[in-house]
């Protein structure tokens, strides 16, 4: 949020893109925090939450992402026709394409704290069962946490950031 107005106006070369910069943050933050579930999830053996809500975060990114980009580009216009700059329009559509992107990624980490409320008595049978005598420390888990997340927070940021290209060819 801090680098956002140097990002658009010095890397992307997009001034009106600073508002969408900074919405993108909480969807690179969402995604660790997403992926988080996955790998505990994959941990403890299952892979069909994952699977499961790839394919739903994918469908509502879409249907949101339209929508929302849809409803920011009327918005957009609007205030494009005040300052008589028809840039205002397709900058404010990538603001809602983001948005709609937060809110299915924030539907999927519901659906993640449910399956972890509706899964906790079997995985904590299942952690009971385990006969290991090593266990690791808070911050050697946060360092796989980060160093395993890497990866994905990257993939995140490069989809992400072909929203911008894809703007940045449409306004030039």
């Amino acid at each position: 949020i801090v680098m956002s107005d140097v990002i658009a106006k010095k890397l992307l070369l997009q001034p009106l893109n600073t508002l969408a910069v900074c919405v993108m943050t909480p969807a690179i933050v969402l995604s660790a925090v997403m992926n988080a579930y996955r790998g505990y999830f994959e941990g403890m053996g299952t892979v069909i939450p994952t699977t499961i809500s790839r394919i739903l975060e994918q469908v509502f990114a879409l249907c949101f992402g339209l929508i929302f980009g849809k409803i920011f580009y009327n918005y957009g216009e609007k205030i494009g026709n005040l300052v008589q700059n028809p840039n205002y329009a397709p900058a404010y559509a990538v603001v809602g394409i983001i948005a709609g992107i937060i809110a299915a990624q924030v539907l999927i980490l519901m659906f993640f704290m449910f399956l972890n409320r509706v899964y906790a008595r079997s995985l904590k049978k299942q952690m009971n069962n385990d006969n290991s005598k090593i266990q690791d420390s808070y911050a050697e888990i946060i360092r796989g946490i980060v160093i395993s997340g890497f990866p994905y927070m990257l993939n995140t940021i490069l989809i992400q950031g072909a929203v911008f290209v894809d703007m940045m060819i449409y306004m030039h």
